[in-house]
């Protein structure tokens, strides 16, 4: 979201924030509008902590997913083997 030539222009992205929530697509229009009265929350400490920790295990899931995919047992290493009908 945001100004040209006077007007408000909208992105996908603004569509799918109005879906999601109307109010935070309401908050989007107050922020472009008046950005002093909308200013997000500030990240504090705790809040800090507990997103690092997430993108901690994001990282680790991750790193297992690629390791499962290179590994010659996993599921996707192998070949598959056609089905019935794919031999017709």
């Amino acid at each position: 979201m945001h100004f040209a030539s006077g007007s408000i222009v909208n992105s996908p992205s603004d569509l799918i924030t109005f879906i999601e929530s109307e109010y935070a697509s309401w908050m989007d229009l107050l922020n472009l509008e008046e950005t002093a009265l909308a200013l997000p929350d500030g990240t504090d400490d705790q809040g800090r902590i507990i997103m690092d920790a997430g993108v901690l295990h994001e990282k680790q899931v991750l790193e297992t997913l690629a390791a499962e995919i290179r590994s010659p047992t996993s599921q996707t290493a192998r070949r598959a083997e056609p089905t019935h009908c794919a031999r017709w």
